[in-house]
């Protein structure tokens, strides 16, 4: 799947209302804040970093020229494996309902795999530790 070249993150898109707090309910502080930093799109990915003078690059270490969220969830060929394990867990990997429903989910697959060094100590409690 090709990531859509004018993007707009997924928090822009979806409606602020008092559904969009039923994203986070019930996620630990570390999930909620990777969830918003998934669906801001303002995270510790080079795409983001670079845009800002903090990365050299904005390429993925696979080679993608675009380290962005889309790109972890759905494209990244170093998360292949680690894509499987998200699909059988939901039955999908569609990159809109990803980041919208099964939140508690979504954001544990990302505090393991992204390897962001905030979440150091999250990652040790996530359901796709091995």
């Amino acid at each position: 799947m090709k990531h859509p070249e004018l993007h707009i993150p997924r928090a822009l898109v979806d409606d602020w209302d008092p559904k969009s707090f039923q994203y986070y309910k019930g996620l630990t502080r570390a999930q909620s804040t990777m969830l918003l930093h998934c669906r801001t799109e303002f995270i510790g990915l080079n795409h983001f970093l670079h845009g800002r003078n903090l990365a050299t690059s904005a390429a993925c270490s696979c080679g993608h020229s675009k380290q962005t969220v889309f790109h972890m969830f759905v494209q990244c060929e170093d998360l292949r494996a680690a894509r499987i394990q998200l699909r059988s867990r939901l039955g999908h990997t569609d990159f809109k309902r990803l980041m919208t429903e099964e939140g508690a989910v979504v954001s544990d697959w990302a505090i393991t795999f992204f390897n962001l060094s905030q979440f150091v100590w999250p990652r040790l409690d996530s359901q796709f530790r091995t």
